[in-house]
């Protein structure tokens, strides 16, 4: 797999702080994609989180990307923290190295406090200092600058690039605005403004100039009453797109439009009041479109261009396709049907994820149904990774968007919190449906106590979205009482039936994450439901990006069973005859719906089955051979995850050739 262009790697430290962890969350979401926001297009600039051991995990991210920004956030904790003197060591002995600022990694301290820079003896500059970084907003500005610098090919000592921004605006009623952001630009922000009545020579063709500085310029659409009816404007919108202008429209109507440009969409957008522009969100928005082109256009000259493909910074739209288009890779994320309909069929239109997945293309695979095991593992495991559960949250995203690029059916098994998993997924169902054809589905699979607590008006909002699957209570428990004592063991039994249907009925499970501790049922989840497949004759893929149980039933495959995911359920409170009994019963349930499970027996069975993932013949076969499937439980970049993912489930379930089985080991 080729090197990303860019990674951030913060560093903090291990202290809880509210300042610092909503700076964090908020850099997150704004360089990587914000979990929230399924169907914006994002930055796509992966961003990691030292806590602890620096060192590894900036080699990690020297494997995984072709530069690597490194930003302290010093705060008190990290100039007197005693907890973490490691990573402090670590810390300022890394900026004394020689070489520190080098065209592979660069040291961008961002001081929280105004005496940060004790903690370097030797001058360093910040790139934000004291209370202008307390929203994060500022501090992301800077960050974005350094970053569009970097990726157009600014000395490491040079000052950064200032931005010529095109502000594109109808004089009848524009000029003033124009003139009072461009004061604005040029006066607070290090960004360079011109328009056409000022800075264009005379008798030049202002579409000539416009090309000529496309790739070191931005537009600032400046959307006024008057402005979609101007042929200039159209034309200008028209041109900035098909030259990959970034362009960022500042909607500041009064009264309205009699009828508005349709090429002004696709664009990122911000509505203001004319009295009071609010510079910095104008700035923010701007910087960070130009950082997402930037960033595009890295990734695209890293990656091999097949003949008759062409890279686009923005996703295909009729002003922008060319007569010799054939096949369009675009940013993430995938165009909805709807959109895609509406283009001609005879260009095909690939988003970058997906080009970059399996540039053969994936084949429609709409009978396949597959598990979905994902949830969040010990924040401390996280951590050790550099992650935080906001990562979570967007592997989740792209994971679904993954499956349903090719038409994948989902099982999953879970409830219904607001904001979780499951509500996430149905919206990105209902984005990708096309009524009246096949559509990726989800089939939401409830135990008992779940399906039994769920409302007709939460079953009926999600039947354009996802079948539920109730699952009913063993048998042998019928009768039983609810009682607070007997509560717990029902609840794990409930589980395990769950995961047991959805064996039954699925072609294949993905386990990533999960709980090592702390869990509901008899075994940890994830690790029940690996076994469960197995014993069903299927594959199984296993991701270790997140740590947790999926990495533990990884490292069975080459070790001896990790006690950790073994531990039968420790139900709370006193252990009590009748309460003894029924753990007793659990492996020899009268219904036999329990009774072939025993991951404490069936240990040296799991490590075989494991193995059996990379052997062609069995049916346990997941599509990877050994190194591939290695390489699944230990990669920590999300697109060689996702590849390798879709590439095991195309040649083990997939109708056309494989593509080819050579990919690189990152870590």
């Amino acid at each position: 797999m080729p090197l990303q262009p860019l990674e951030i790697l913060l560093v903090r430290t291990s202290a809880r702080s509210e300042r610092v962890d909503t700076l964090v969350n908020r850099l997150i979401t704004r360089f990587e994609g914000d979990p929230a926001l399924p169907f914006a297009r994002p930055v796509g600039i992966s961003v990691r989180v030292a806590t602890e051991s620096f060192g590894r995990l900036l080699s990690a991210a020297q494997l995984r990307s072709k530069r690597v920004a490194v930003v302290p956030l010093i705060d008190d904790e990290l100039i007197d923290c005693t907890n973490d003197q490691e990573l402090r060591t670590d810390l300022v002995a890394f900026a004394e190295r020689t070489g520190v600022n080098s065209a592979a990694c660069r040291f961008f301290p961002a001081g929280l406090i105004d005496n940060w820079f004790t903690l370097f003896p030797q001058s360093v500059q910040a790139l934000l200092r004291g209370q202008r970084i307390e929203d994060g907003s500022l501090l992301a500005i800077a960050l974005m600058q350094e970053c569009v610098a970097w990726l157009r090919g600014a000395d490491v000592d040079e000052p950064v690039e200032a931005f010529k921004v095109f502000v594109s605006h109808a004089k009848a009623d524009g000029t003033h605005l124009a003139k009072r952001m461009i004061s604005a630009l040029e006066s607070e922000w290090r960004i360079k403004g011109f328009f056409d009545a000022r800075d264009i020579p005379p008798g030049s063709e202002w579409s000539e100039v416009l090309v000529e500085s496309a790739g070191r310029s931005a537009m600032l659409v400046l959307q006024t009453d008057v402005y979609a009816e101007r042929e200039w404007c159209q034309r200008e919108i028209a041109i900035a797109k098909r030259n990959d202008v970034p362009i960022l429209v500042v909607n500041v109507l009064l009264k309205g439009e009699s009828r508005s440009f349709p090429y002004l969409g696709n664009l990122p957008t911000l509505r203001m009041e004319q009295g009071a522009p609010d510079d910095a969100a104008v700035v923010a928005a701007l910087v960070e479109e130009c950082l997402r082109i930037e960033n595009f256009k890295a990734q695209a000259a890293l990656m091999p261009a097949p003949v008759g493909t062409r890279y686009s910074a923005r996703a295909p739209e009729l002003v922008t396709l060319l007569p010799t288009d054939q096949r369009i890779v675009y940013p993430d994320p995938p165009l909805s049907r709807a959109e895609c309909g509406l283009l001609p069929p005879t260009v095909t239109c690939v988003s970058w994820r997906a080009d970059r997945r399996n540039p053969a293309g994936a084949p429609s695979m709409d009978d396949l149904v597959i598990s979905v095991s994902i949830s969040d593992p010990d924040a401390r495991d996280l951590q050790s990774r550099g992650l935080v559960a906001e990562h979570v949250d967007l592997f989740w995203v792209d994971l679904m968007r993954a499956l349903f690029a090719c038409d994948i059916d989902v099982a999953y098994g879970g409830d219904h919190r607001a904001s979780g998993y499951t509500e996430r997924l149905f919206n990105l169902v209902r984005s990708y449906h096309r009524r009246g054809q096949h559509t990726s589905t989800v089939k939401n699979y409830l135990g008992f106590h779940l399906a039994r607590d769920l409302t007709s008006a939460q079953r009926n909002a999600l039947r354009d979205a996802m079948e539920i699957v109730a699952c009913e209570l063993p048998s042998d428990l019928n009768g039983l009482d609810e009682t607070e004592e007997n509560r717990g063991y029902m609840k794990a039994r409930a589980f395990t039936a769950m995961r047991r249907k959805m064996a039954r009925e699925s072609s294949a499970r993905i386990i990533c994450g999960g709980k090592t501790a702390g869990f509901a049922g008899r075994y940890a989840g994830i690790a029940e439901e690996a076994m469960m497949h197995f014993a069903e004759s299927k594959p199984v893929y296993v991701i270790g990006l997140l740590g947790g149980c999926a990495a533990l039933v990884a490292a069975w495959g080459s070790s001896d069973c990790p006690t950790i995911a073994l531990n039968p359920l420790d139900w709370q409170g006193s252990q009590t005859t009748s309460r003894t009994a029924l753990v007793a019963q659990y492996s020899t349930s009268s219904d036999g719906s329990d009774a072939a499970m025993n991951l404490h027996s069936d240990g040296e069975r799991l490590r075989d089955w494991l193995q059996e993932s990379s052997k062609p013949d069995s049916a346990r076969y997941n599509g990877l051979d050994a190194i591939q499937n290695l390489e699944l439980s230990i990669s920590s970049d999300v697109d060689n995850v996702l590849g390798l993912l879709i590439l095991g489930i195309t040649q083990r379930f997939g109708q056309h050739p494989s593509v080819s089985n050579q990919s690189r080991l990152i870590y």
